[in-house]
């Protein structure tokens, strides 16, 4: 009678010290501004992004180059892919590459509007887990019809940059 009435080795479940657990990279948004130099003019930036990997994210921002050298003033919306590197937990380097839609409205004459590819390489430094500052250098190449004859103009902006960022 008292064997029946204690369990049977199948019914008892064994216990475990495998605690499973899933990881997952959930996106970061962040917003940031920058401010920098574009062919000898100041240009102003912001931007926000939507990290999709953990060393991947797509960047969108306005771009104001100022006055440019061939004295007219340009803007642009763009959209980029942005690969990082991390070298440190405090260093990383970036590299970039997408579309901008820029606006080129030069002081004599009409302006034009159009798309072109942009690119640029840059460090980001992290100051706490939700501040970045970084550091780096943006092209754009825009070939705008510009002028009484619709003469196509080509121009080429750099521009180096500091900003500031902020992810949550």
């Amino acid at each position: 009678l008292a064997l029946s009435a204690a369990p049977t080795a199948s019914a008892v479940e064994p216990a475990s010290d495998i605690n499973v657990q899933r990881s997952y990279n959930m996106p970061k948004f962040m917003i940031g501004a920058s401010l920098g130099s574009a062919d000898g003019d100041a240009s102003v930036s912001v931007y926000g992004g939507l990290g999709i990997l953990q060393s991947m994210a797509f960047e969108f921002g306005y771009i104001d180059f100022g006055e440019t050298s061939e004295n007219a003033d340009v803007t642009a919306a763009y959209i980029d892919l942005v690969g990082k590197k991390r070298l440190s937990t405090m260093f990383s380097l970036f590299g970039k590459i997408g579309l901008a839609f820029w606006d080129y409205s030069p002081n004599v004459g009409d302006g034009d509007s159009g798309a072109d590819v942009t690119w640029g390489l840059g460090a980001e430094w992290r100051l706490t887990s939700y501040m970045r500052a970084r550091m780096g250098f943006d092209f754009y190449s825009m070939s705008p019809d510009v002028g009484i004859s619709n003469a196509a103009v080509t121009e080429d902006i750099d521009v180096f940059y500091l900003g500031m960022n902020f992810s949550f």
